[in-house]
């Protein structure tokens, strides 16, 4: 194996472990639970009449703020005359606050952008009428916290996981919104 090989792998382990959440498989669609089909979603009267048809959820504040906390602890090691581990750290810890500051969802009223990784590297965007269901995977944790990830599973049977963002639900509900909105109008 190459250096870079060994390197862009040894990057995407270091993106794992800052990433904060797991992405765990798409839940079984049944009738109860957090799943919502999107063709069966009507809209209440108040949200046909509101304008908000944009929504920007970004990563999430607890996670980049124990990294940046790491990173502090980490940059007093160093300042008190520590050495190479404590610089390995602080690199880990700018690198988990980079990686978290750089997770966005946005939605507007023709797809869903997905961007995540170190400064923004991974980016996808989706159609909405690409989506069929949508759901919010969050733990005790993540309910307390307010962060989580919105899962999508598109009409080929893909499932899309989102970046680890704040406000997960929000996020969910202007997927929801604008997928109505969108199949409404067509």
């Amino acid at each position: 194996m190459s250096r870079w090989h060994i390197a862009g792998r040894s990057l995407r382990a270091l993106e794992a472990i800052t990433d904060g959440l797991p992405a765990g498989k798409a839940p079984e669609f049944d009738t109860r639970g957090p799943t919502e089909r999107l063709r069966s979603i009507t809209l209440p009267a108040s949200d046909k009449d509101s304008h908000v048809d944009f929504c920007v959820a970004t990563g999430a504040w607890p996670i980049a703020a124990f990294w940046s906390a790491h990173a502090f602890l980490a940059m007093a090691g160093v300042l008190s005359g520590g050495g190479g581990g404590w610089l390995l750290w602080l690199a880990a810890g700018l690198f988990g606050v980079l990686r978290q500051t750089s997770n966005v969802m946005r939605i507007n009223q023709h797809r869903v952008l997905v961007r995540e990784g170190l400064a923004g590297r991974a980016e996808r965007k989706i159609e909405l009428h690409q989506i069929s269901s949508i759901w919010v995977q969050q733990g005790a944790t993540g309910r307390a916290l307010n962060i989580g990830r919105v899962g999508m599973q598109l009409i080929n049977g893909e499932v899309v996981w989102g970046p680890v963002i704040g406000h997960p639900t929000r996020a969910k509900r202007a997927i929801a919104v604008a997928v109505s909105r969108r199949t409404a109008s067509n």
